[in-house]
């Protein structure tokens, strides 16, 4: 699983068939790893990326909430996106969506 986990972080695979097993097993680096993708999604600067984006957020509230047990560590990433990008109406309301 870590050889898996490691082709996952180097973008070599797409952890589709393997995502709720890493998830289970390395639920840090897997936030680490959607964090990554929504920072890209985020980076296009579009709404249909910010949508996007989101809906991997929701992977990683997923993991916070239920598998970390973490609302507030959920709650501090997502407000933390919002203070980011404060002049980015598209983007708040998406993430506030998933808020």
């Amino acid at each position: 699983y870590e050889e898996i986990l490691k082709l996952v972080m180097a973008n070599k695979i797409y952890p589709d068939n393997f995502s709720e097993l890493l998830i289970n097993k390395f639920p840090h680096e897997m936030i680490d790893y959607y964090s990554q993708k929504v920072q890209g999604y985020i980076n296009n600067k579009n709404r249909s990326s910010y949508q996007s984006g989101a809906q991997i957020a929701l992977i990683i509230k997923e993991i916070y909430t239920k598998i970390l047990k973490s609302s507030s560590k959920w709650e501090d990433y997502i407000q933390n996106i919002l203070e980011k990008y404060p002049r980015h109406p598209a983007l708040q309301e998406e993430f506030k969506k998933i808020f």
